[in-house]
């Protein structure tokens, strides 16, 4: 069996924002925010959420 392996790969640290109407009752700005890593590569025709994020917490956010 061969298996191919992507040259390029990127992760991307994704932010999403929601809004929730509790959050805004209970005195906050009424936005919840999620933090999540993307894996991007060419050969994929979508991103792909990855279930083990527990490996790239450790990665730095920005670089400078």
């Amino acid at each position: 069996m061969q298996i191919r392996r992507c040259a390029t790969l990127f992760f991307e640290l994704r932010d999403d924002a929601t809004f929730d109407l509790a959050h805004l009752l209970a005195g906050g700005d009424g936005l919840r925010r999620r933090t999540r890593w993307l894996a991007l590569a060419p050969h994929l025709d979508a991103e792909w959420k990855s279930p083990r994020t527990s490996v790239i917490k450790g990665m730095p956010t920005s670089v400078a």
